[in-house]
């Protein structure tokens, strides 16, 4: 049954911080990829960390710093004195003073891995631009327009025409030219103090830089404390409306909103919250033109699975296009991808064609065995896949 997304906002049990991992952002890799959704649970912010002189925490932090926010392992020094920790290259270290140089935001519990562009990636070098720790930039309590924009465009790390670059993608996305924002229009805004006359603008600019909208708006003068924050009635809305049986709605929404039961409730009461924002997005974090529900596959009960990245995995996201895997002779590890076996069963694994058989290889550590499958005979390629979604905790 069709429902509006205020009544579903109600089976989040609270609400999470997101974020995504950049290029340079090497304290990540390689546990978390590039380009990965994470999830922030900012009421752990305030958990010891592991005891231990120059040990990891396992754990990954959401760490805000001078230069903006970095996901890392964390190596607790002193008390007040953290190291930024690279598991990848573990000589590229930062260190850092908590409430003066940095803060936790809190711990990432999940995230939404794309493997489409994970391939030949380039870990971009930033040690010598972290050499040199800067202080905790705490907003004032009025700041001015320009200043907010100054400071939230360094934190990005865009400059004018970096960010009109990506301006221009937005309009393009949108088809909407006034989403457009040339590097002169960006430099006037900072020198000026004056808001763009346009709301599509004032959209970029906070998609841009990261404002929130509701504080922009508060240092233009215009605040929304006040405002209604009632919905439009559904009657003055040329929309169709799921259901309008007032009591047919309150029953529904005690039975099976507030107490939902079945694999409904089970993923609930794991996650927690429905991140609506991925509503829109899925094309572009999936790497498909045309989403579709049918390319989910739900790998949460899996207890073995065949590759690390599937370790605490609920859904993967298949193309379904591509039905042809990687030959054997390849120096690089295949792709995974999703296997529909003879008896009705599925398999995901690194698969390779050799000689006409598929072969799932084992990873070292793991509890299974390197597979073999007659092409199209035991076994056939439903397709590759594309994203993952798993809990990291």
């Amino acid at each position: 049954m069709p429902r509006r997304a205020g009544e579903l906002l109600k089976l989040s049990k609270r609400r999470f911080t997101y974020g995504k991992i950049g290029e340079g952002d090497f304290h990540a890799f390689p546990q978390l990829g590039a380009g990965s959704i994470f999830r922030v649970d900012e009421l752990r912010s305030k958990e010891r960390l592991a005891d231990g002189k120059d040990r990891a925490d396992t754990r990954f932090f959401l760490v805000e710093h001078g230069l903006g926010f970095n996901c890392s392992q964390l190596v607790l020094v002193d008390k007040d004195r953290i190291v930024l920790h690279s598991p990848q290259q573990p000589c590229s270290q930062l260190e850092l003073r908590l409430g003066r140089e940095a803060r936790i935001v809190g711990v990432v519990d999940a995230e939404i891995r794309p493997l489409t562009n994970l391939r030949g990636l380039q870990i971009q070098e930033r040690s010598a631009d972290l050499a040199q720790p800067r202080p905790l930039q705490v907003p004032s309590l009025q700041p001015s327009l320009k200043d907010l924009l100054r400071s939230s465009r360094l934190r990005v790390g865009f400059s004018f025409r970096e960010a009109s670059g990506v301006s221009r993608w937005i309009a393009s996305t949108l088809s909407d030219a006034l989403y457009f924002a040339a590097p002169s229009t960006l430099s006037d805004c900072e020198t000026l103090s004056v808001p763009p006359r346009h709301l599509q603008k004032i959209i970029a600019l906070c998609v841009l830089y990261c404002i929130d909208f509701h504080e922009f708006l508060s240092v233009c003068g215009h605040p929304l404390d006040q405002a209604g924050r009632e919905p439009i009635p559904d009657e003055l809305v040329p929309r169709r409306v799921p259901s309008l049986n007032q009591g047919l709605r309150a029953t529904d929404e005690n039975e099976s909103l507030h107490e939902p039961s079945g694999f409904l409730g089970s993923l609930t009461m794991q996650w927690e919250e429905v991140p609506f924002f991925l509503r829109y997005s899925l094309n572009e974090l999936t790497g498909l033109k045309n989403f579709s529900p049918s390319d989910v596959f739900w790998v949460g009960g899996d207890r073995a699975p065949s590759h690390p990245l599937l370790m605490n995995a609920t859904f993967i996201v298949v193309n379904r296009r591509i039905k042809n895997p990687a030959q054997s002779k390849t120096a690089c590890e295949p792709p995974l991808c999703l296997l529909l076996k003879r008896d009705g069963s599925y398999l995901c694994g690194c698969c390779a064609l050799h000689h006409g058989h598929l072969v799932v290889r084992a990873y070292a550590g793991g509890r299974l065995v390197t597979q073999r499958f007659r092409n199209g005979v035991d076994a056939e390629v439903i397709g590759q896949v594309a994203t993952i979604l798993r809990r990291l905790l």
